[in-house]
């Protein structure tokens, strides 16, 4: 990960998916950690999550319970 960018939002923005698609879009991120709650929200709000986000190619999904159904809706969007 030597010379990657940390982008690093507050938790306000955290609760506002529009907000959080436009900092990784600003910042070209190809790297996100997220909980699972978090990502149905964005799959539920951005069914076409891979065009806003083309850049970002490594998803860690941890933090919580990774429910099946929840990775074959992932799967299918990426």
């Amino acid at each position: 990960l030597q010379g990657i960018k940390l982008v690093v939002y507050s938790t306000n923005i955290a609760k506002d998916p529009a907000k959080v698609i436009s900092i990784l879009q600003e910042h070209n991120v190809t790297r996100i950690v997220i909980v699972p709650s978090f990502l149905r929200v964005l799959l539920n709000y951005y069914p076409d999550l891979k065009e806003k986000l083309p850049f970002l190619q490594h998803w860690e999904v941890t933090g919580e319970i990774f429910q099946e159904q929840l990775r074959q809706d992932f799967l299918k969007v990426m």
